[in-house]
């Protein structure tokens, strides 16, 4: 009997490592809840709130303010510390201060266009020739060696502070705007101001009271470079958290801390699991399994992804909206993804993955399946009509039970071939119900090799004989060589129970190996066949390539059973 939590309020419990199977969630309160390994496939999720508790809110909150108004001290007095060196308003000294504060308006420049690293990157390649003109500078007013010493030490920790400074409040920022909204913006630079101030009215007072300007002349400028750095440091924060695409790190990086002590699904199986309609905030999914789990309607906020598939903007879309008509979805890793019911009509999953994926009830009308890899797929009930199925990965894995077709077309159209070989070939005739079922049946029983690109008959049956030599279990054999233009389709019947993902991948793999070869180097593999091998089989990848090269010139089709021997 499965277990019943729906509704409770579950705050800071741990089920970690538990068998949850099937277990009910719904409407559950799961702020600071670890369920880390724990086993909860097909377990309803529907309607939770997630996140940390209002004690771990607090804390964090106060540590990001504490954060900013620390940094702001520390920015202020270093900045005061360099403005000191001027003191003099030399030239040398009025160059080197114009120098370094516009490397540093460069260095937001590339920070808040190109990201943090980017920024980080550009000040520790130029960074090097404001350090030498601020140790020349001394040398200007005689200053000497101790004092060129000083002064470039002095830019160093300006610089550094900058960066390390820049980095602090950025996430601080971000952190702050993920707890309480974007109108923390303006808390976050008022607490950052309001660690300079102090700053600022000591140290003009302690460390240089003779400076040449007047106090207040010194203050307000110090507070004007201070608070556009602060103002430019939260900016970041904020595209961060807008999810601007040059500040994954920084958004990355306050996701680490804001789901600290959230709700924690690492490493768990939720395979099936129902998220629909949740709220889902501060979340840890890394090395979960999301296999089919169901995550229409739900909302994330600051998740924390890892490497599953949650992490791409774009499927993070289609699995939680199910609205993909028209989109591009080509060569994406879908595997896993639930879009049951979802509305894909003329999507293009052209060479996308959607092994094991939950397409039940999906609309494909007029999608593009070419190359798309779906083994494992449940297609029950999904439409069909008029999708582009040209050398789609189905196998004796696809469920395509009550497939809704009219009819479909076997090769996407191009300029140069505008037919798209549609089925039936009357246009005025439908598949009958059932009948769509039948004439796509003999795809699913076999292994398709499609080859393009140059298409070398030799270094294919040198592969094809390794292949049959690797997996004897696997019962091998050609049934048909289909010429598709420039291109070749072998079609291999195999045993029920092959994996024919892995056989594919082991046929191209040695394919690709046997085509980098010169032709030399292949004509020794055939010889060594001879030498090797019986007589009947040693034959067989010379008969084979033989057989493709005579179907690539005569510009036909050829059928031909091939059984093992020996």
């Amino acid at each position: 009997m499965s277990l019943n939590f729906s509704g409770q309020v579950l705050r800071g419990h741990s089920f970690r490592g538990q068998n949850l199977q099937g277990a009910d969630f719904s409407y559950a309160n799961l702020r600071s809840v670890d369920f880390q390994g724990a086993n909860l496939t097909a377990a309803n999720f529907r309607h939770v709130q997630t996140g940390r508790t209002w004690g771990w809110t607090a804390l964090l909150l106060l540590m990001c303010l504490v954060m900013a108004g620390t940094s702001g001290l520390i920015w202020a007095e270093v900045n005061l510390l360099f403005g000191s060196l001027g003191q003099g308003l030399s030239p040398a000294d009025l160059l080197l201060a114009f120098v370094l504060w516009g490397m540093v308006a460069l260095f937001y420049r590339t920070t808040l266009l190109q990201g943090f690293p980017q920024g980080a990157q550009f000040l520790a390649k130029n960074g090097i020739w404001v350090v030498i003109l601020a140790w020349a500078t001394p040398f200007a007013g005689a200053g000497g060696w101790w004092a060129a010493l000083f002064v470039a030490a002095m830019t160093v920790l300006t610089l550094l502070t900058t960066v390390a400074m820049t980095l602090t409040v950025s996430v601080a920022s971000a952190l702050t705007i993920a707890i309480t909204g974007f109108t923390a913006v303006i808390l976050t630079e008022a607490i950052a101001m309001l660690g300079a101030i102090p700053s600022v009215l000591f140290g003009v007072h302690f460390l240089n009271p003779d400076l040449p300007l007047s106090a207040n002349v010194v203050k307000l400028l110090i507070l004007i470079i201070t608070g556009g750095e602060v103002v430019l440091a939260v900016y970041g924060g904020w595209q961060a958290l807008s999810g601007q695409s040059q500040q994954r790190w920084i958004e990355q990086l306050a996701v680490a801390v804001a789901t600290w002590q959230g709700t924690n699904f690492q490493g768990a199986n939720l395979t099936d699991a129902d998220f629909a309609q949740s709220n889902l905030r501060f979340v840890d999914w890394r090395y979960s399994s999301l296999v089919r789990t169901h995550w229409q309607g739900a909302i994330f906020t600051l998740l924390r992804p890892g490497q599953t598939y949650l992490r791409d903007p774009v499927i993070l879309q289609l699995v939680t909206q199910k609205q993909g008509q028209g989109q591009n979805y080509q060569r994406q890793f879908l595997q896993g993804v639930n879009l049951q019911g979802a509305n894909l009509q003329n999507a293009n999953f052209s060479g996308a993955i959607l092994n094991d994926a939950q397409l039940r009830g999906a609309n494909l009308t007029g999608a593009i399946l070419q190359h798309t890899q779906l083994a494992g797929a449940n297609l029950t009930g999904a439409t069909l009509t008029g999708a582009y199925l040209e050398n789609w990965g189905v196998t004796g894995t696809t469920c395509l039970d009550q497939v809704k077709c009219h009819y479909i077309y076997l090769r996407v159209p191009t300029a140069a071939n505008p037919n798209p070989h549609r089925k039936p070939d009357n246009y005025q005739a439908t598949f009958r119900p059932g009948e769509f079922s039948e004439f796509i049946k003999p795809i699913t029983d076999t292994l398709d090799l499609y080859h393009t690109q140059g298409v070398d008959p030799h270094a294919i049956a040198l592969a094809y004989q390794q292949l049959e030599d690797a997996h004897p279990d696997s019962q091998l054999q050609i049934v048909a060589l289909e010429k598709r233009g420039v291109n070749l389709l072998i079609r291999v019947k195999t045993s029920p129970v092959a994996d024919r993902s892995q056989l594919n991948a082991d046929y191209f793999q040695a394919y690709h190996h046997f085509q980098a070869m010169a032709q030399a180097n292949q004509k020794y593999f055939f010889q060594g066949s001879r030498d090797s091998l019986p007589a009947v089989r040693s034959n067989r990848a010379s008969q084979l390539a033989a057989m493709i090269t005579t179907v690539l010139q005569k510009n036909q089709s050829k059928s031909h059973p091939f059984q093992r021997d020996g």
